[in-house]
């Protein structure tokens, strides 16, 4: 368990890149350089069986060309034939048919020429053509010599159009497959071998179709097409055999084979669905029970709309970890500061400075904070931490200034030590908090349940996809919702929830204590505790408002009595400005801090059907590239 906490953010952002690229990244793209990817967006073939048995093929090829590229590869597998012969190389930019040079050499950066590396049983075609994020097509038009068998009873190709060592996915495969004029309805006969969906038909009497959408790479697709012998008079290649008997059985074999790949895949895929709707079903009723038992909070034992008074004795910081659900705010900075004033650690001076302008001079006030004694064993661990913070490392030991706190807080080097000191006595608060056991622990039991049972559901759902159902997206997407709600887990104690009853009811009284007609005014020493915690509470303006119009103005120029009073400069309502301009200009001061530490460092990533999926020895192959 400690190991797997340690490393949990790192685990879920693996199983969300492992989510996100199978879900959407299925094929990989093949590129001439890091960066780069090639696919064939349209491949349509038209091949014409000649008399003779030859095979004329005009190959038209759409490449999806994403950065950049010298030219394509075109490989043409002719094993199994006599040979090639006429190839011919077109590009083809709408109505325009451009003819490309054979060379016998060419060199990156050339255009309009292409190359042919041959061997024994293939060859190889390199078209330069320099292109950077554009389509491109190209059309490849060639004869390959005695293709077809000539049988005693039929007449056959079989033949394999695209190879397994094809590296390029394509994303629409049509190829039309013409035999010559004579032969009848039901003479012409369709196999097609590879990806089982892949579809064949007859049009007419005269011609075969295969095609597919989305091919991947490294898959081949082969066509088998029987006709009347008499179709190829002239063809060389004969064979004395009565082969249509055994061609039908082995495509028979093939077929069935296949369609029983298809039937447990069917199977697979309806268990899939139905594991996939309990799945769906019943997450949610998990994540219900989860919230029952781990998040839901416990009723408070208070339900009054207003509290008159301190619900607790505590600090405003560790009042706001409860209000806050474990968070604290750089309010609670300010009030801890004016906290500090209250209990007579520290004591407010202003300073009246002159700055001298062009044309005049101004002055404005700047507000020290004097240590009247040290911390003590009255104060909490993050109290003591706070004072020797502001007054060793901000000030001299004696005092600190806001002028000091803004200065401090401006260069990043400094704003970096401010916000590692923020985050240390946070943590402190936090710990403070802690002891008084408001929040349920064993809410870490449900995280623990929901995370590992949302791991589980996104790996199942991929698993779900990768066996071709679909509906795993959406079980792998339950699965991320359900650790996000997991993560998300906490609830207070039943002291804990009571508490936070009682303080929002107190927040309401501060708000509206002036419109309560039934209500007493408490007195200014009281009001400036309640103060602190309006601070922290983000409703420090609206008391201040209130006091403004309801404590008469002699009250707090008393020396001694309250920390309102700052000396005889303040005077008149003010005194209430001030208390809520040192507030604004802490917290500016704080997040100024908070923003620029966390900013980046500049700086000096056969007769129709589907095919089979076995192969029946067909010669060609061949496939795709670029460089």
């Amino acid at each position: 368990m400690i190991i797997i906490a340690k490393y949990w953010n790192k685990l879920s952002y693996i199983i969300l890149l492992v989510v996100s690229i199978l879900l959407f990244n299925p094929f990989p793209a093949y590129g001439a350089s890091r960066g780069s990817s090639l696919v064939i967006n349209d491949y349509k073939v038209d091949a014409q069986i000649m008399k003779d048995g030859s095979m004329s093929v005009s190959e038209n090829i759409t490449f999806d060309i994403s950065g950049s590229f010298n030219g394509v590869t075109k490989e043409i597998n002719f094993s199994k034939s006599s040979g090639i012969s006429d190839l011919a190389v077109y590009e083809i930019s709408g109505n325009n048919k451009e003819p490309y040079e054979l060379v016998q050499y060419a060199s990156n950066g050339q255009s309009g020429v292409y190359t042919i590396d041959s061997s024994n049983d293939s060859c190889l075609l390199k078209i330069y053509s320099p292109s950077k994020d554009q389509y491109r097509t190209f059309l490849i038009s060639y004869i390959l010599k005695n293709v077809a068998v000539k049988y005693n009873d039929i007449g056959e190709l079989n033949w394999k159009f695209i190879g397994e060592e094809n590296k390029v996915p394509l994303k629409s495969v049509v190829i039309n497959i013409k035999v010559p004029d004579g032969a009848k309805s039901g003479e012409l006969k369709v196999f097609g071998h590879g990806p089982l969906n892949g579809e064949t038909s007859i049009l007419g009497t005269n011609t075969a179709r295969l095609s597919i959408n989305s091919l991947a790479a490294n898959t081949f697709i082969e066509a088998r097409v029987l006709f009347p012998s008499s179709l190829i008079p002239e063809s060389h290649n004969v064979v004395n055999e009565n082969a249509q008997t055994r061609i039908l059985s082995e495509e028979k074999k093939l077929a069935d084979e296949a369609n029983a790949q298809r039937e447990r895949a069917r199977i697979i895929v309806s268990l899939i669905n139905v594991g996939a709707i309990v799945l769906l079903l019943g997450i949610p009723i998990l994540a219900f029970i989860l919230h029952l038992k781990y998040n839901k909070e416990p009723k408070p034992q208070f339900e009054g709309k207003y509290y008159r008074e301190l619900p607790e004795d505590c600090t405003p910081a560790v009042m706001s970890v409860l209000y806050n659900f474990g968070n604290i705010t750089t309010r609670d900075i300010t009030a801890t500061l004016m906290d500090l004033v209250r209990k007579k650690y520290l004591k407010i001076d202003i300073q009246r400075i002159e700055e001298k302008g062009l044309f005049r001079s101004k002055t404005h006030e700047n507000y020290a904070f004097v240590k009247l004694k040290d911390p003590d064993s009255n104060l909490l661990e993050h109290e003591r931490y706070f004072m020797d913070w502001m007054l060793n490392s901000i000030g001299n030991g004696r005092s600190f200034s806001l002028d000091e706190i803004e200065e401090h807080t401006k260069s990043r080097s400094d704003a970096l030590e401010f916000k590692n000191s923020y985050d240390a006595w946070s943590n402190m608060v936090k710990m403070d908090a802690n002891d008084k056991k408001i929040f349920d622990d064993s809410c870490d039991t449900g995280k623990w349940i929901g995370s590992l049972v949302g791991i589980a559901e996104i790996i199942i759902g991929i698993f779900m996809v990768v066996f071709g159902g679909f509906i795993g997206i959406a079980v792998a997407l339950e699965g991320v919702a359900l650790m996000i709600f997991a993560l998300l887990i906490k609830r207070r104690t039943q002291y804990g929830a009571t508490q936070y009853a009682m303080w929002k009811a107190f927040k309401r009284f501060l708000v509206n204590f002036s419109n309560l007609k039934e209500a007493s005014i408490p007195s200014l020493v009281i009001w400036e505790h309640y103060l602190v915690y309006a601070i922290s509470l983000g409703v420090a303006k609206e008391v201040i408002k209130q006091l403004k119009m309801l404590i008469p103005e002699e009250s707090y120029h008393m020396e001694g009595i309250t920390y309102l009073y700052i000396g005889s400069l303040m005077h008149g309502y003010d005194s209430f400005d001030r208390i809520d301009r040192i507030s604004s200009q802490f917290e500016r001061s704080a997040n100024s801090a908070f923003t620029l530490a966390s900013s980046k460092n500049s700086s000096s990533f056969g007769g129709g059907g589907g095919f089979s999926s076995g192969s029946s020895g067909g010669g060609g192959g061949g496939g795709f590239g670029g460089f």
